[in-house]
């Protein structure tokens, strides 16, 4: 499945959620995005573990330096395929990359920045723990 089908497919796909930590392996063209995603009721969230497999590239933007920097244990993010006119290297990169492969990007609310993965393959794991939002 790609980041857009899981998207449809869980209760609030990834709007408001939540990273904690990405590894990312380029020799094995894996990454892990430890998440919180948005449950059925508000305020809450389901702890999940992203695995993505077929990585071409992970680009993550800048924080604005007009956003103020926190310390915190995650940033707030929600995603949407990306497109050439939100990535113009796509047009360039696209032809290189195997047919299977969809670019996805996470808008990350504290930094006014995207992080854009391109991959063949995307699992999510529900770890089935509820935790409530963290203010």
């Amino acid at each position: 499945m790609t980041f857009d089908e899981w998207d449809h497919k869980l209760p609030n796909g990834f709007h408001d959620a939540e990273i904690s930590n990405l590894e990312i392996d380029y020799a094995r063209m894996t990454m892990t995005l430890h998440m919180r995603l948005l449950g059925l009721i508000p305020g809450e969230y389901i702890a999940a573990v992203v695995a993505v497999s077929g990585l071409q590239f992970c680009s993550i933007g800048a924080p604005s330096p007009e956003y103020p920097r926190q310390e915190k244990t995650a940033i707030t993010v929600g995603g949407d395929p990306a497109k050439s006119d939100h990535l113009p290297e796509l047009d360039a990169l696209a032809p290189t990359f195997p047919k299977d492969v969809a670019c996805y990007r996470f808008f990350v609310h504290d930094w006014n920045n995207f992080i854009y993965i391109a991959s063949a393959d995307v699992d999510v794991t529900l770890l089935g723990e509820v935790q409530n939002a963290v203010n």
